[in-house]
């Protein structure tokens, strides 16, 4: 179903279909209101004004809260994703005119990678393309690059999905390890544990195969992503898996000895301490975001960081 011809929209009135935008792709005023970087007045004023303009209702509120598109707002944020694909094209045109480069790179990945790993990375990029601008996405849930909700992702496993418009380049192996306070004492600390809903991590499920061969202390505390968890080893809650080219840069922590780890432990029925996980690093690319400059400048800047140290394992490109 199309708009009312009737609509009094304006084709400039281009904030209006940004918050809608916004509103599809994260379904919270609150959590629109942030990627806009407006308060959530704004988000709901800008919204009711499209909904004037158009003569019809854009978004429904389900129970939980969560606000979806209509069957018309959905056709309307169709349209507008194009229009932010076109805007995107035009001013990657200006900017090879001018010599520079232009434009807006959006890069998701888990809140881990994003705030440890890109975020200290991103200054001489920045230096160097003084009118780019970089919007890191910390999210634990994958981002839809067909929806151009992001231009990049950084996913922690090998990509399934993402059909023949993405394309996918394995980074590296993320190896883990053992982590506590640099502070802590020495023996058996409390091992933080991860929510239920959390349990197909590879860090969660290596921490239940432990608890199921042996009797080992767990902490109060339960968390659903690794940042929560490195935060919580800092503050002397317990140890906890962390990849180990993070832990390792964060001057609050201490690695924990595998081997002093196993002789404290007894072998339990499944047999000795198994080893910690590794986990593939892919970065992946919608083919219509990759034909922008901007794209592909950040892209190869992934492709570049380097993640330390020398634990986090490269892989071949």
């Amino acid at each position: 179903m199309r708009p009312p011809h009737s609509a009094k929209m304006q084709l400039e009135d281009w904030s209006g279909l940004r918050v809608l935008l916004a509103l599809a792709r994260t379904g919270r005023i609150a959590q629109a209101a942030r990627a806009l970087g407006v308060d959530d007045t704004t988000v709901s004023r800008r919204l009711k004004a499209l909904e004037r303009d158009l003569g019809c209702e854009l978004v429904a509120r389900s129970a939980d809260g969560t606000l979806t598109p209509t069957p018309v707002g959905a056709d309307v944020v169709a349209r507008a994703e194009m229009m932010e694909g076109h805007a995107a094209e035009i001013e990657d045109l200006l900017g090879r005119q001018a010599g520079r480069l232009r434009g807006t790179v959006r890069i998701t990945a888990v809140p881990l990678i994003a705030n440890r790993v890109l975020v200290p990375a991103l200054p001489p990029l920045l230096a160097a393309h003084p009118e780019l601008t970089v919007e890191i996405l910390p999210e634990a849930r994958d981002l839809d690059l067909a929806r151009r909700e992001a231009d990049l992702a950084l996913r922690m496993a090998r990509p399934s999905l993402g059909g023949l418009r993405v394309t996918a380049r394995r980074l590296g192996t993320l190896a883990y390890g053992v982590f506590c306070a640099r502070g802590a004492a020495d023996g058996p600390l409390p091992w933080i544990n991860y929510d239920d809903a959390m349990a197909y991590l590879p860090q969660a499920r290596w921490l239940a195969r432990l608890r199921a061969s042996r009797e080992v202390a767990v902490s109060g505390l339960r968390v659903r992503d690794a940042e929560t968890a490195l935060e919580a080893i800092a503050h002397g809650i317990g140890q906890a898996l962390l990849p180990v080219c993070v832990g390792a840069a964060d001057g609050r922590l201490r690695a924990v000895d595998l081997a002093g780890l196993r002789a404290g432990l007894r072998a339990g029925p499944l047999g000795d301490l198994p080893d910690p996980p590794t986990r593939e690093l892919w970065l992946l690319t919608h083919a219509d975001s990759a034909r922008l400059r901007s794209v592909q400048t950040v892209r190869d800047w992934v492709g570049e960081v380097r993640w330390p140290p020398v634990a986090c394992h490269p892989g071949r490109h």
